[in-house]
């Protein structure tokens, strides 16, 4: 797994079933600057899995996650431990800080979700989903999650601990989720394809992208590109920006959007499809 500080600076990379010197299997932490290439932290676990990896959006902190449900915050220029988390009743599943990079959300494989500030502070009380989970993603507002299933995406409220109805994936389980355009779409990544959802109304947006097994997916900072890579070592970058596909539309079909195609490709938003 791996995880890209926004700004762009580090990248962190988090591994299991490693073998080193002196026996394994250990679980591995990395994290990498970028321009450079310098390995800044190249540490591991002995005899324990890493399951989830995150970096603060100044790239400053790391966040390791273990399957045994241990959750640490380490200063990523140096891999000093700052602060021990949880432990979390399950391992960990999916690990990403805030936007505003002030809080650690954290789900574990049972569907538990927590939340602690970067000094490891508790937020609030974990929100209990009641069943398995997978990656994470956090919106915009820093309060919006989506969690991905064994069959589909959850949104929960942190602020409330609201849990939305499932959104169900046509290709089983979702392996990786990612909020784009200030949080109002959400990409799914899985064994079949990758979807778009309206967060608001929870619909699909349009038919699945065609995508190989395994597919992950992240928005860019603008939130409005969508990158995914898959087990064929393909990266494709989407335009996810709604009005971008109506100019693309107008382009390829010479005419506007029906009321009915708007709709399935454009969810909720407002009619409005004049070709310009």
């Amino acid at each position: 797994m791996t995880a890209v500080s926004s700004a762009g600076v580090r990248l962190a990379i988090g591994g299991r079933q490693v073998f080193r010197a002196g026996g394994g299997p250990h679980g591995t932490y990395t994290v990498v600057e970028i321009e450079s290439g310098e390995f800044l932290v190249d540490e591991y676990s002995p005899g324990v899995a890493v399951t989830a990896v995150a970096l603060s959006p100044d790239g400053e902190v790391l966040a390791v996650g273990e399957e045994r449900g241990a959750v640490r915050l380490l200063e990523a220029t140096t891999g000093r431990r700052l602060h021990d988390l949880g432990p979390l009743p399950a391992s960990p599943a999916g690990l990403a800080f805030t936007p505003a990079g002030d809080a650690l959300v954290a789900v574990a494989t049972d569907g538990t979700i927590v939340r602690w500030d970067r000094r490891g502070r508790s937020i609030g009380e974990p929100v209990e989903l009641g069943s398995p989970a997978g990656a994470l993603a956090v919106a915009q507002d820093g309060q919006t999650v989506a969690v991905a299933t064994s069959n589909g995406v959850v949104i929960v409220d942190l602020a409330t601990g609201s849990i939305g109805p499932p959104m169900a994936s046509p290709f089983g389980p979702v392996e990786s989720v990612s909020f784009g355009l200030d949080g109002t779409v959400l990409a799914a990544g899985g064994s079949g394809g990758v979807l778009l959802w309206d967060v608001a109304s929870g619909r699909p947006l349009g038919d699945p992208l065609p995508a190989p097994g395994n597919t992950a997916v992240s928005f860019d900072p603008t939130g409005r590109n969508l990158v995914t890579g898959g087990d064929d070592g393909e990266v494709v970058v989407w335009h996810a920006d709604p009005n971008r596909w109506v100019e693309l539309a107008c382009d390829l079909a010479g005419r506007t959007l029906s009321r009915d195609e708007w709709r399935r490709y454009l969810g909720d938003r407002a009619y409005d499809p004049g070709c310009r």
